[in-house]
């Protein structure tokens, strides 16, 4: 039997009145979900019960770490990165943000990680603070667009409360400044790479374009590099960094792309028989506090994702069992995540016949 499981990361939610009641799930129209949740086996787990929520989704990959304690986003982002730190060293990450030009550092306004920066300009810039910024306490490593990695050798791993940039739009920054006994060496990085990067010529280029300027990095997320990763075999397919880190971590095959059904698709012609599909996007809206964008996107995973996949498995000479399910739960209407129970439903696919009657 072959296996798919198909992740949408925060999909579970609560209902809301701005959805008459609904949660989001309940409110879109999504065929191929809903044909799972009446024709298979479904129901409720808890993935949230003794680790952050962040890292539910480990449990959706059947991975197991020996210890969690010190693990972050930037820890499997790191691994993905193939980025080399001792048992000694904190990772964090280290995101390009757009900070308005006015005042102080603190009195800036956030508006936001700097999503449209190219592969070149990321390179460029992370370079730069590099040869700028690097000592033997940091070290600035490279990524990929937006998203960096900051290695802190010999640093604390818990040095206080570092806020994401992704959940801090148009924020003041002196509402979301780093908080803590040991975060002033990292907060005086975060206004130095601003004092370098506003006048890059590489910002004052994109100004000139009508562009935000890509004039600080953020730091957030610290953590020890992932030890003692174990898993199960199989190949992830995922547009999500930290859920490509587990999976690298757990030396499973891994794809990191946005063409998500395309990828699966050739992952299974090629023989794939264990296939994990992750998708962030639900998760991304629900932190941002958006219910009819996460719905949107529901109904857009249901038809370009579901679908595809629906039409291989029943096409096939093989049999397959799919799976969808959320990793855990995170409520637009809070912009946050929560421990709830999350559902699933499964179901051997049967023929091509029998799924057109039903979903049509």
């Amino acid at each position: 039997m072959n296996n798919i499981t198909v992740i949408l990361g925060g999909m579970s939610d609560r209902p809301t009145e701005q959805l008459e009641g609904k949660t989001p799930l309940e409110a879109a129209d999504t065929p191929y979900i809903d044909y799972l949740f009446r024709q298979g086996k479904s129901g409720y787990q808890n993935t949230c019960n003794n680790i952050p929520c962040q890292f539910a989704a480990m449990q959706s990959l059947d991975i197991s770490t020996d210890n969690i304690d010190n693990l972050s986003r930037a820890s499997f982002e790191a691994a993905y990165f193939g980025i080399k730190a001792d048992d000694e060293a904190v990772v964090l990450c280290c995101t390009f943000v757009s900070l308005s030009d006015d005042g102080d550092y603190e009195d800036k306004t956030m508006f936001g990680v700097c999503s449209d920066i190219t592969d070149h300009e990321a390179e460029e810039l992370i370079a730069f603070l590099a040869e700028k910024l690097n000592n033997d306490i940091f070290t600035f490593c490279q990524g990929m667009k937006a998203q960096h990695i900051l290695l802190w050798k010999k640093g604390e791993p818990h040095p206080g409360t570092l806020f994401s940039p992704y959940c801090s739009k148009r924020q003041n920054v002196y509402e979301i400044l780093p908080q803590g006994n040991f975060v002033h060496p990292l907060y005086q990085l975060m206004v130095q790479s601003n004092e370098l990067l506003k006048d890059h010529p590489l910002n004052i280029q994109r100004m000139a374009q009508g562009k935000n300027s890509i004039n600080s990095v953020w730091l957030w997320e610290p953590g020890k590099m992932p030890r003692g990763i174990h898993t199960k075999k199989g190949t992830l397919v995922s547009d999500d960094l930290m859920m490509c880190g587990m999976a690298v971590s757990a030396k499973m095959k891994t794809v990191y792309t946005n063409q998500l059904a395309q990828q699966a698709l050739k992952e299974l012609e090629n023989g794939c028989r264990s296939l994990y599909i992750y998708t962030k996007l639900p998760r991304d809206y629900s932190l941002l506090g958006d219910v009819t964008a996460k719905k949107k996107c529901l109904e857009k995973v249901d038809k370009a994702l579901l679908k595809p996949i629906f039409d291989f498995a029943v096409d096939s000479t093989q049999k397959y069992t799919l799976k969808v399910m959320s990793d855990c739960s995170a409520v637009a209407s809070l912009g946050c995540y929560c421990k709830d129970p999350v559902p699933y439903a499964e179901i051997v696919l049967p023929s091509r016949e029998t799924i057109d009657n039903i979903i049509e």
